[in-house]
């Protein structure tokens, strides 16, 4: 339904950005050639866009794999140094001894000082 009404308000304004250009130029072929650049220039963003939404399905379809159900997941992003990831690391490790069982991935810029 989202879709069906986003596709409408897109042709909506398409077809009043073709008015415009038709009263602004007073030729229709002129006001076409407009619409029909605008929408050729605008694809690349489309096809950029659906590229990035089906590579986002695969990483949200890989992450629901690697979590275990029965667990609670935890993301902790950790910016800093190494004196950081220190604290960062005993905290996990006095959260997990206290708590219930769960899983965790940690992001972080500096792979090589986190390691």
């Amino acid at each position: 339904m989202f879709y069906l009404r986003l596709a409408r308000d897109r042709i909506r304004r398409l077809s009043q950005k073709y008015r415009d250009a038709c009263d602004a130029t007073g030729s229709r072929r002129a006001a076409l050639f407009f619409v029909l650049q605008f929408c050729r220039l605008r694809s690349g963003y489309l096809f950029r866009h659906l590229l990035a939404r089906l590579h986002m399905r695969g990483i949200r379809a890989g992450l629901g794999a690697v979590r275990p159900p029965d667990r609670p997941f935890l993301a902790v992003k950790v910016t800093g140094g190494i004196g950081d990831y220190i604290v960062i690391a005993r905290y996990l490790r006095d959260l997990a001894a206290h708590v219930e069982p769960f899983v965790f991935d940690i992001y972080c810029s500096n792979t090589e000082a986190a390691g």
